[in-house]
């Protein structure tokens, strides 16, 4: 068994290589009547030489293909295989050496090609295909700081050094010190090595721009390519912790102890049990039974038991219908079945992303990540284009330090010194540092690179808000007002749920979203007299959305007292104020048929489905399966999510203060001061400059020209 794993992988390594030498490149430019692009410009097959000789779209097309070969087989890598020798309780996605070596394979098979007599191109795209499959955040910073480098400098070679150079220490931070770091080095290793004459040519001066146009095509594609490796590589729910409902609980326990005995008819019977439970209780999904039987499938994947996966995740569906991973874990069934399935594992993927879209918690991780990957990028490439600006300007800054203290420091002391006055402000903080970077530089900085610089300057201004609001996709667990309409939107919350709400409610009597989640997380404990008292704090209120869900709600606890004549007076008033929405309509022919009065309940729900079919169907069927739906609740939108998310919490801001206090330094309060402060000093250096006699760089030379020094 073992042995057939590792002839498979060896395989797929293989095929990694063979995919990598495609010869996009060549193939693009023949295909588009330019000829042998070896022949032509730099001679690389790369999508950079490509757009010079064969035009934009040429160039497009290869840099979407290279990208591709190193994402797809690297996607399918991460999708089909799992870690040999990993524990039962090891992450689904861990990234084993078997795969960093496909990895690694795929960009030696595009730098040197089999078809191309083992020669090729430069591994840029692959290798940033390749990562985004991996690690797709890690990617998509590493593709942000290759634009923003291409679009200051227009130098792709470049763009490709700094972005590269950066990726060790991004995975460092993120991965640590392991065989990610190993492969990141190999690759930024390869990288360089390939680029040995463009860094040549960089110093000398002479290489090669790309074109405005062809840079902005380049900088749009790549765009495009984010948008689909983001839906490729889409990531599987963080779990916010709520309690599972004593009874599920107690099903699920009995489940697992018949599977460990080997007793699959009693485990699969409890399973079903667990779904009927959920309808009884009237609950909308339970993400972490879901995830507990994702889990038990991928166990059953890694033992060749596809058809197991498969059931467990139909009922892993059922049980959670927007809950992402349970489609992936059908996809790879279908896919490792003895006839793979590829038409239905595809239809599951895209099941999956469609119900990632409706799943406030997978779009709130998913914007937090992005939101952080974005600041890490803007980060990393304001310190990147800051080191080349130094790099750029030293030499001249030093010539101009010399010579105007050349009447009081030796000059043997001069390079100390002036060691020392630049590297203090690196003691009160990188964003210090940076901030008296730029503004000693800017005499010496051309007109578009002070707007970056004046951005750079903003962003390290602003980021103590734009950190406190990172934090707050990190600390969501801390949001109680946020949990309470988790809870809601879910269908079930916990006592220890409702004892926090009760605090907040206390503490924050004008949050109208705490007694609506109190109220309603009563209602479905059976505590209605308790969810009547809270229900009716919000009677009143002035904004009507909220104020229809109450009335609403509030027949529906009538409704389960069997107090039908409050029910129907409830849904009347609830159908007035809002009489687009169905739910009321709905509620009101359940009513009326408990009462025995058919001809208007047969009224009612045909014209609850006038107002919209599509719903009271469903809502038929989930009434049809539990005792939970004989009537509808109003809920909550992902509009009351999202306000709910973007308060912070007090961790939040304790967070984005200690990382600012550590590394930053730059205290919120201080922008204004400093931002006055800056542009005055900046207005003053760009006032002196034409009057100074200091140094500069002469482009078409490549030499230095010191007003010192000539005297002029």
């Amino acid at each position: 068994m073992m042995t057939e794993v590792y002839t498979t992988r060896i395989l797929f390594v293989i095929s990694c290589y063979f995919i990598g030498a495609i010869p996009f490149g060549l193939i693009t430019a023949m295909v588009l009547g330019a000829g042998d692009i070896r022949r032509k410009g730099s001679g690389n097959i790369g999508a950079t030489n490509v757009m010079r000789t064969a035009g934009k779209l040429g160039g497009g097309i290869t840099l979407f293909l290279d990208f591709m070969k190193g994402f797809i087989p690297l996607l399918a890598a991460n999708s089909w295989w799992g870690p040999i020798d990993a524990p039962i309780n090891a992450p689904i996605n861990a990234i084993d050496a078997w795969t960093l070596l496909a990895a690694f394979i795929a960009v030696i098979g595009h730098d040197y090609s089999v078809y191309l007599k083992f020669k090729g191109g430069k591994g840029v795209a692959t290798s940033l295909g390749v990562l985004t499959a991996l690690w797709p955040y890690i990617g998509f910073i590493i593709i942000g700081i290759w634009l923003g480098s291409m679009f200051i400098w227009r130098y792709s070679s470049l763009a490709a050094l700094i972005s590269f150079a950066i990726l060790p220490i991004v995975i460092a931070i993120a991965e640590g010190l392991n065989i990610c770091l190993l492969f990141s080095l190999l690759i930024t290793s390869m990288i360089f090595f390939r680029h040995i004459e463009n860094i040549k040519r960089l110093i000398s001066g002479k290489e090669t721009k790309i074109g405005k146009g062809n840079s902005s095509a380049a900088l749009l594609l790549m765009l495009l390519i984010i948008f689909f490796a983001d839906a490729g590589s889409a990531i599987a729910n963080d779990g916010f912790s709520l309690a599972i409902p004593d009874e599920i609980q107690k099903l699920l326990q009995e489940s697992q102890t018949a599977l460990m005995t080997g007793d699959k008819r009693t485990a699969d019977i409890l399973l079903n049990d667990v779904v009927r439970t959920r309808y009884k209780l009237g609950i909308n999904r339970l993400d972490e039974v879901s995830a507990l039987l994702v889990r038990e499938g991928y166990i059953a994947l890694e033992k060749d038991a596809a058809e197991d996966a498969l059931k467990l995740s139909s009922i892993a569906k059922e049980i959670s219908p927007h809950y992402a991973p349970s489609y992936y874990l059908s996809a790879k069934a279908f896919l490792r079945m003895s006839n793979p399935r590829i038409g239905e594992a595809v239809s599951e993927y895209i099941g999956g992303l469609h119900a990632s879209t409706k799943d406030f918690q997978t779009l709130l991780n998913n914007t937090g990540r992005l939101y952080l990957v974005v600041i890490i990028t803007i980060t990393f490439s304001s310190v990147a284009f800051l080191l080349v600006w130094v790099l750029r300007i030293f030499p001249l800054f030093l010539h101009t330090f010399r010579e105007i203290t050349a009447g009081f420091i030796d000059r043997s002391f001069s390079y100390i010194f002036f060691g020392l006055v630049t590297l203090i402000p690196l003691l009160f903080g990188i964003g210090w540092f940076i901030l008296f970077w730029i503004i000693i530089s800017w005499i010496y900085l051309i007109r578009k690179e002070k707007v970056i610089a004046l951005i750079i300057i903003a962003l390290f201004l602003f980021l103590p808000a734009i950190l406190k609001y990172t934090s707050i996709y990190l600390t969501a667990n801390d949001n109680i007002t946020l949990q309470g309409l988790m809870a809601v939107d879910r269908g079930y919350g916990g006592t220890y749920l409702l004892e926090q709400l009760r605090d907040l409610d206390r503490k924050e009597p004008g949050n109208i979203y705490i007694p609506f989640s109190i109220a309603y997380l009563l209602s479905k404990e059976g505590k209605t007299e308790e969810a009547n008292i809270y229900y009716n704090k919000l009677l009143n209120i002035n904004q009507k959305d909220m104020r229809i869900r109450v009335i609403n709600n509030l027949g529906n606890l009538y409704y389960s007292t069997g107090n039908y004549e409050g029910a129907i007076a409830y849904y009347k008033e609830a159908n007035k104020e809002s009489p687009a929405s169905a739910i009321p309509v709905y509620n009101l022919s359940q009513a009326y048929r408990e009462k025995l009065m058919f001809n208007e309940a047969e009224r009612s729900y045909e014209a609850a489905k006038k107002i919209d079919s599509a719903n009271i169907d469903m809502y038929t069927h989930l009434s049809a399966k539990g005792s939970g739906y004989r009537v509808i609740d109003y809920t909550v939108t992902m509009g009351d999510l999202w306000k709910a998310a973007i308060i912070p919490a007090d961790d939040a801001d304790i967070l984005a203060r200690g990382f600012l206090r550590s590394i930053i330094k730059i205290p919120a309060e201080r922008f204004p001061f400093l931002g006055i402060s800056i542009i005055i000093i900046l207005s003053i250096l760009s006032y002196i400059k034409p009057r100074t006699p200091m140094a500069y760089y002469c482009p078409q030379c490549h030499s230095n020209v010191c007003g010192w020094c000539t005297g002029s």
